[in-house]
Parts: structure tokens; sequence; C-alpha cells
């Protein structure tokens, strides 16, 4: 094995989970039709309707134009319609790598995003009419596409500036001269910073903020300083937006359960909700240039856990809804298959955030585990319940994530792993006696490895040192080897970006199985079920292939993206997480009366 971590023997927390929420609760929206001091929320209009995706619409200077991101071609590019909704969209991307959050150069000429062409995360610039794509910054300052959300980027008001996120520290925001070359820094630190936006004076710039294990909006000079808070409700506030006036910020919240869109004076004050749909999250506000609509994401709330036949027929949902920014990824059979647990928002009775709840294999009501949102949210929210007694691992706390443990009949937590950076991930092995897992040197690097550690404590060893991106390990039945995920090149640029491989459970040298993600071993050891992930993303449909390889074979000609498959104890039956809906649209609301006298 390769190096070794500190993972302490584990000790009880002492404080109550109540006190632990990293979200805020999931109170129901005001109801117009019994509310009388209720104000109509502003009428919304749907721009996108494509099956695929379509996100991150940012508003031409003129206010003709609406460029976004779609994946109608197979992968995210940048296109643009007539902001009237008239005509065709324009492509203005083309190509295998992905291209998110466009925004539009102050003068109209061209479009700065970011994009994984050359393999890593970066910001490029193209001409709004589309050609050849200009690459900003190098790779030592680059973006993510996956982590937090992405990585937005905004241009200063003279156009000779783009700000952006990058994935050195823990997510420090910078900017770059918008041609390329050397950057400045805008505020670092120990906590992450991330979604920058440029006030339209040029004075400052908003970006939201981990402090305390909350996300929050701040703002701060464009030449740096020391940064005002501006947000402080214990809901998460992210992906801040300034209106063309300066005299509001728009912004994502989860205030009332979902991301809905909300709006605060830049001054500091009281928030305006603006959206509020039920079962929808709606993300990445953007300003029209006249400031009287707001554009957006739009995308049905989280995800739903099925069960199927391993042998092959109809699934059945679960009967839970996942919401919030899950899509069920936690999903873990008890030892003798009768009962699921799972991660989830608001779901079961006590729960009022992202927290692990428990249901019977028939369906039924959800019990909660956890109550106030102690599990990370986001792509790391993972957990495994053990074969080798009644007990959960899973992952918890920000800004860095550590493993915990807890009873299957809740109560106290113990920490399990306190290593420098995030560890996530965990898997059991079958006999109870170990726990692996992925873990980074530091909150937000990108040099995931593989660790393996006893379960109830003590030192880690790693199993692979490789400069990429390991995750998702699991376990064969016989716990001689171990299926993870990489994103280790393997050449070529049509082949997708995470890869499936195996490796013993002492280290060695790895093999190569197939194209995909969320491996799991099956109980009788011959098969390995996987997720063939297209677009950089963790999600697609469900795959299986033979631990000796081979050509993979589809599980379900059901193509809607699915996450996270786990084998039943006995084999039998194949539990996965699966998104509500398949569409993300972008949508427009009129905010011009609403906001006008506030």
């Amino acid at each position: 094995m390769a190096g070794t971590r500190l993972a302490r023997p584990r000790f009880r927390a002492l404080w109550s989970l109540t006190l632990c929420g990293l979200l805020a609760g999931c109170g129901g929206s005001p109801d117009p039709s019994t509310d009388p001091d209720f104000d109509a929320l502003p009428p919304l209009t749907q721009f996108t309707s494509d099956p695929g995706t379509e996100r991150d619409a940012t508003w031409s200077p003129d206010g003709q134009w609406i460029a976004f991101a779609s994946g109608r071609s197979g992968n995210s590019d940048i296109w643009k319609k007539r902001a009237d909704g008239k005509g065709e969209a324009v492509q203005i991307t083309a190509g295998p790598s992905n291209e998110l959050y466009p925004t539009w150069s102050p003068d109209g000429s061209r479009l700065a995003f970011t994009s994984d062409k050359g393999g890593a995360g970066n910001v490029w610039t193209i001409a709004a009419d589309g050609g050849e794509m200009t690459r900003v910054t190098a790779d030592a300052d680059s973006v993510s596409l996956s982590s937090a959300g992405g990585s937005l980027v905004s241009w200063s008001p003279d156009g000779q500036w783009i700000a952006f996120e990058s994935t050195r520290g823990q997510g420090d925001i910078w900017a770059i001269p918008a041609s390329g070359g050397e950057r400045r820094l805008i505020i670092g630190g120990p906590d992450p910073a991330r979604h920058p936006s440029w006030s339209p004076d040029g004075e400052w710039i908003a970006f939201y903020a981990i402090r305390d294990n909350n996300a929050d909006i701040w703002v701060v000079g464009s030449s740096g300083g020391r940064p005002r808070q501006i947000t402080t409700d214990p809901a998460t506030d992210t992906a801040p937006s300034w209106s063309p006036d300066g005299r509001w910020i728009a912004f994502q919240s989860m205030r009332s359960g979902y991301f809905h869109i909300h709006a605060i004076p830049s001054a500091g004050g009281q928030a305006v909700q603006l959206t509020d749909r039920s079962e929808v999250n709606d993300f990445v506000v953007r300003w029209s240039p006249d400031g009287a609509r707001i554009a957006f994401n739009s995308q049905p709330a989280g995800g739903t856990l099925w069960v199927m036949p391993a042998a092959g027929g109809p699934a059945e949902p679960l009967g839970v809804h996942a919401g919030g920014m899950s899509i069920a990824v936690g999903g873990a059979w008890s030892p003798d298959g009768s009962r699921i647990a799972f991660i989830g928002s608001g779901l079961a009775e006590g729960s009022r955030g992202s927290d692990i709840s428990v249901v019977s294999r028939s369906g039924g009501p959800a019990r909660a585990l956890t109550t106030g949102g102690p599990v990370l949210p986001g792509g790391l929210s993972t957990m495994d319940w053990s074969a080798g007694s009644d007990e959960i691992a899973f992952t918890r706390g920000q800004p860095t994530s550590d493993l915990w443990g807890m009873a299957t009949e809740g109560g106290e937590l113990w920490q399990l792993t306190f290593g420098p950076g995030d560890e996530a991930f965990p898997r059991y092995s079958l006999d109870g006696q170990r726990l692996a897992y992925a873990a980074n040197s530091a909150a937000g690097a990108e040099d995931w490895d593989l660790w393996v550690m006893p379960a109830a404590g003590g030192l880690a060893e790693r199993l692979l040192d490789w400069p990429t991106v390991e995750w998702g390990p699991s376990w064969s039945p016989d716990g001689q080897r171990l299926a993870f995920v990489s994103n280790r090149d393997r050449g070529g640029e049509d082949v997708l970006p995470w890869q499936v491989w195996t490796v013993s459970a002492n280290g060695g040298d790895p093999r190569w199985l197939a194209e995909g993600c969320w491996p799991e071993w099956s109980p009788q050891g011959d098969d390995i079920l996987f997720i063939r992930a297209t677009m950089g993303d963790a999600s697609g449909p469900l795959y299986r292939v033979k631990t000796t390889g081979g050509a993979p074979e589809p599980v379900l000609d059901d193509r809607s993206p699915k996450a996270s498959p786990r084998w039943s104890p006995d084999g039998g039956e194949i539990l996965y997480g699966e998104r509500v809906g398949e569409v993300a649209d972008i949508w427009i609301a009129d905010v011009s009366s609403f906001l006008r006298d506030r």
C-alpha cells in the first residue's frame, strides 16, 4: 500500500444532532389563498422546452439574445436564441468538450465560459457569433466544472477583466485579464469563496462563502480587502448576481426547502423571494440589461429510489422522494434486505435538512435517523450500511468533510476520520471489518485517492497514489479486490470522463473494466453494476460488466439518468436512484413591478 493517513479510533459526539444542521428547515411556503398579506410572486415564462438540458442563461448587453448551455448535442455546448423566443437556437461551441456558464462581454462581442477542453476545466472566450475558442486561464488556475455546482465567471463592467473561482486553495476568487495573462487574487483564505459576480460600477464583487458550516452571500472590493456579509439566514445561499442598477443581488437559496430565487438589497436588508414552485429547484439567476427580468435554470427537484429484479423486469418506485439537491445517491440495504437507508431532504418526520432516513423495502413512511441536516449535500452525500453490525457510515461537515458513524436506530454520532481534506464515499467490506473510502489532500483539491481503514477506527492506508481523481469504492464479496472510479486519461477524445477499474485490496496494479462510474460488485462476485455517465456528470443509464472484462451490457432500456446502484444482499434485486424528470429548462420571471417599490 502507498502511504498512511490518520484515522483515530472513533469517539462519540456529545452535542445534539439538532445543533449540527448544515441546511435550513423545510418549512412550507405561504399560501396566497389563506394569507391576506401574501404578495403574488412575479409571473413566469418558459424560455426553452427542449427534451435535453438547457441552463445558465445570460442576456446580451442589448437585450436581444440569450446565450445558454445545452446538452442537446450529446455534450454541453453554448447556444444562443433570440430573447423574444422567436426563431431557432444557434450553436456557438461544438466538439466533445463541455462548456458551461456563459456570460456576455459588456460590448457584446464575446462570451466567456468554463470548459473542460484539453482535459482540465478553464475559462475560455469565443466570439458571440462563434468561431475559435480562446483559452484565458492556465491549468494552474483551472476551474471546476462539477464540485460546488461548477464555476461561474463574471466579466468586469469595462470588459478588461474576468473574475473566476480557481481550484487553487480552498476555492479562491481571482481576476485575470480577459485576453489572458497575470492573475490577481480577489479573496482567498481558509474558507471556500465561490461564484463571483461583478457589480455594475466595477467597485465590488459578490460571491458566496462557506463559513461556520453555512453558505452565505458576501461582497468584497474588486481590488480585494475586507469582505462584508450580505445574507445571514441559516439556509444555503449561493450563486449571487448583481442587478444592472446595483440595488439588488439575486441568489439561489434553500430557505423554503428547495432552491428558489431570492433577491436582497446590495446594501443589506430583508431578502425577497422571487420564485416558489413546489418540487422544483431554480438555479443560476441572471438579470436582463434593463433589470426588469431574471432568467434562471429550472429543474424538477431531487430524485426517487427504485428497485428492480436483478434478472430483469419492470422497476418499481420505493415510494420516497429525495428532495433538494439530492438525486437519491445514498441508498443502502440493511444486511437482511428488509430496509433501505437513504439521504434526502425533509422526507421523514423530524427531518429538516439533508438527512439519513430509513424505509421498509415494502414501502411506507420513512423514519429520520438524523435531524437538522448533518449530512453533506451535493456529490459527497454518500453512505453505507455495515453488513457486520447495525451501523451506518456517512459523510458530514463543511468546509471539509469527514466520515462519521451512527447506529441504525439513530442516536449519537461518532467521528471516524480526521484527515486534512475531505473524506467521502464510505463502503464497508462484507465482513464489516474494513472501511474503504476516497479522500483528498485539502478541501476542494482534485487529487482524490482510495484509502482503507479498520471499521472501528485506526490507521488508514492508501491503496493508490495517482495524480488523478479516484472515488466510489465497492468491495468484492471475498474482500480481496475493490472496484472504483477514476478519471485517469486512457487517451482519445471520445473516451468518457469516468472509468471503472478494479484493484487488489492490498494495493498493486489496477485493471481497467469499462467507461462509467458508481461501480457495485455483485454478491455472487461475477458482475459489476455501473452507470455509463455522460457529459462529465455522475448519472446516466445503468449497465453491467463481467468482473473478468468484456463488453458491457445495458441493464435497463430506459435511458433516464440514474445513480448509485446497489445489489440487495441476496443479489436478487437492484436499488438505484433516479432523477425526477429528465428536463432542465430556462425560465424567465418579470420582476419589474415586484421589486420597483421595495
